[in-house]
């Protein structure tokens, strides 16, 4: 299949390099070619499938990384908003990475789980903690709420939370390939210290730190990771203050602190958060891939529930405008694009309820690929290996 822009419905974005690098390993396909953008996108992006469970289709997705050393909503918001003008049938998106837990009594979140911003009770699944007012002689009132994820992702949720998820597990710690397993090593130790316990060198392990100040926690009956559901904090600050973050918990119900989610409320999206560490001073980056790694493999379950016909029937969330697309490499892309398009169009059988799923509608697909490969061979051969701009 040759991608063009409209092909994408999925926008997949991570803050850093160990996301983006696990995230491109959960693609089923990865599409190798480079398609010319409009002059306002400066994203970088990946492209590929993921597969459905039932091998009854696929979703075509493109993943962009936020530029290094510029994380947070700023950044996140600008992210979107070109995803959401260069492709013009984007759907959704997910926003997918690490997070600080915070441990309680009542929900038992440890590193290396994952966090779902979805809400049991139907609350919103991102709090943007910082974000508010402040009133004389009064505390500080937030008024901070990001929109729900869409209700096929929620559906879809719903769907992998049945399935108890050990195909997570299984396929971040059981994984065929060295590179996902070169993510998926579960460091060994798990060190949660009390909240006003703070870090005491700099640089040193956690284990050069007082063993009597860790907290005291029932030892799990399965050591494989865990999947919470519930609220999500973001805000602008790396939260490295175990005492802040315990009372953000106990006023708002959140599960883990993140930078990123915050700046997405105009695009739909689902976060979901692998556990890195406490958001307290002991933060370090030992657990960095394998949550990374988790919440990747969290991402890759859901999608492969979603049906691909939903998807299509979804509003598109991008953002129209006649003046974002310009260049004459650009606008090259567009005529070949529509060229492709016509093409397929002429191709493709008129589908119904009897041929959807049969032979023919797969054999016609095949043969659209075909003649879009040797459209594009005869391309080249006419430009004589030559770079003309048309």
């Amino acid at each position: 299949m040759v991608l063009i822009l409209e092909d994408i419905q999925i926008g997949w974005i991570c803050a850093l390099t160990t996301e983006a690098s696990v995230a491109r390993l959960m693609l089923d396909h990865v599409y190798n070619e480079t398609i010319p953008l409009p002059r306002h996108d400066d994203n970088i992006y990946t492209y590929g499938q993921i597969n459905l469970k039932t091998g009854d289709g696929f979703h075509n997705i493109a993943i962009a990384q936020l530029p290094l050393a510029e994380t947070g909503k700023a950044s996140a918001a600008t992210v979107a908003k070109d995803m959401r003008r260069t492709f013009p049938n984007i759907k959704f998106g997910l926003m997918v990475g690490i997070a600080g837990g915070i441990w309680s009594r009542g929900i038992d979140v440890r590193l290396g789980d994952v966090v779902v911003g979805v809400s049991d009770d139907n609350g919103p699944g991102v709090i943007q903690y910082d974000h508010g007012k402040y009133l004389q002689d009064s505390a500080f009132i937030q008024r901070g709420v990001i929109n729900k994820a869409p209700k096929l992702l929620r559906t879809a949720v719903g769907i992998v939370q049945r399935n108890h998820m050990c195909k997570v597990r299984d396929y971040v710690t059981s994984s065929d390939s060295p590179k996902i397993r070169r993510f998926a090593h579960r460091p060994a130790h798990d060190y949660l210290f009390e909240p006003r316990y703070t870090h005491k060198v700099k640089g040193r392990s956690c284990r050069y730190c007082a063993s009597d100040r860790l907290r005291n926690r029932p030892k799990r009956s399965f050591t494989y990771l865990a999947i919470h559901y519930g609220p999500i904090a973001s805000g602008d600050a790396v939260i490295k203050d175990a005492l802040f973050a315990q009372t953000i918990q106990e006023k708002h119900g959140v599960l883990c602190f993140e930078m990123e989610a915050a700046g997405l409320d105009a695009f739909p999206c689902l976060v979901i958060r692998g556990i890195s560490d406490y958001a307290d001073t002991h933060k370090n980056d030992d657990w960095h891939p394998y949550a990374a790694a988790a919440a990747a493999a969290y991402a890759k379950e859901v999608l492969a529930v979603v049906p691909p016909t939903a998807v299509a029937q979804l509003p598109s969330i991008a953002i129209r405008s006649k003046n974002l697309h310009t260049g004459p490499a650009y606008m090259a892309s567009l005529r070949e694009q529509e060229q492709i398009r016509q093409m397929r169009a002429s191709q493709k059988p008129k589908l119904t309820s009897k041929n959807l799923h049969t032979g023919p509608a797969y054999i016609a697909s095949l043969r659209e690929q075909e003649q879009t490969r040797q459209y594009r061979e005869s391309k080249k051969r006419g430009r004589g290996g030559g770079c003309t701009v048309m």
